[in-house]
Parts: structure tokens; C-alpha cells; sequence
């Protein structure tokens, strides 16, 4: 079974202020573009084996929650399988080097 895709407008607000500071502080448009396409990419890769994918352990309340997570680039991507559905939910898009357990928005965790 194939599952679908649905992105949170959380993660889009964080890719785009990844690409914006790619783009602008950095200068390097390219690195903005490869950053969008590697995680859409990844994203697709999931649909046919979204439990591949480890729980990411590295924080009690994200795991009990069901997040798995997927490396781009310097970046996690984050999303859990919407039990007893065919939905899979991208949640978030952070840099590996924050404070994932400090920035991690909970507020979409239902939708």
C-alpha cells in the first residue's frame, strides 16, 4: 500500500526559513534548491515504507509520539504515520545542530 503525503505548514515555515537563510545570509541559491528538492525527494521515497525509518529515540516526548526522522543534509526531517491510515504527516525540518528538543514545534501534532 502506498501512503500519501501531507505536509504540515510547519514544515514548510521551516524549510522556507532554511532556504531563505541558504539564499540570503549565505548567498548560495543553489544550496536553497537542493535543500527543497532533497527533502521533497526523501519525503517520496517514504510512501512505500514509512516504518523503515527509525523513531527518533533522541527525545522522550517526539518518540512517544511516533516521529520518525530522515537526514537531508545537515537537516532532520520529521514525520509519523497517521495510525490506521494511509496518511503520512511531514512535521518539521531542523537543523541537526540545534536544540531539537527545545525547538521542536508540538502544536501540529493532531492535524
Amino acid at each position: 500500500m502506498e501512503f500519501e503525503l501531507r505536509y504540515s505548514a510547519n514544515f514548510y515555515n521551516e524549510i522556507n526559513q532554511a532556504m531563505n537563510y541558504a539564499m540570503n545570509d549565505l548567498g548560495n541559491p543553489n544550496f536553497a534548491s537542493k535543500l527543497w528538492d532533497t527533502a521533497k525527494e526523501k519525503a517520496e521515497k517514504v510512501r512505500g515504507n514509512p516504518y523503515f525509518r527509525p523513531i527518533y529515540f533522541q527525545d522522550a516526548a517526539i518518540a512517544a509520539k511516533g516521529y520518525r526522522w530522515i537526514a537531508v543534509c545537515d537537516f532532520i526531517l520529521f514525520y509519523r504515520i497517521k495510525e490506521g491510515t494511509n496518511i503520512i504527516k511531514v512535521h518539521s525540518f531542523i537543523h541537526m545542530k540545534r536544540n531539537i528538543s527545545e525547538v521542536f514545534n508540538h502544536e501540529d501534532d493532531d492535524n
